[in-house]
């Protein structure tokens, strides 16, 4: 076949409306959702901080996912309350790692 010839075209490769049909692709999840309820959330990191938070976790023997959700915690749990000066009754509904636990009450 030359750099000139084209396939032709015929009948066979027409479908008739309405008769299509999809694949058997598994059906795919809303975007930004896993089965067990957790949203996706995506963080862009320079190089050093993405550097240091896989070094991190390494020598931890975590996985990254565990680290920032340890720190998420600790900010939200320790640091959040003390910049607020007072509690907030919004912020002190259900734990975030344990769902017997506040999330602003200390482990």
């Amino acid at each position: 076949m030359s750099t000139t010839d084209f396939a032709s075209l015929s009948d066979s490769l027409l479908v008739v409306k309405g008769a299509a049909a999809p694949s058997c692709a598994p059906k795919r999840l809303r975007r930004g959702r896993v089965d067990d309820n957790r949203v996706r959330v995506a963080l862009r990191l320079d190089d050093m901080r993405h550097r240091g938070l896989r070094l991190a976790a390494a020598h931890m023997r975590k996985s990254v996912q565990a680290v920032m959700l340890a720190a998420l915690d600790h900010y939200l749990e320790r640091i959040v309350p003390n910049t607020l000066g007072e509690p907030c009754p919004c912020l002190d509904r259900g734990g975030y790692g344990d769902p017997e636990r506040s999330p602003l009450q200390a482990p």
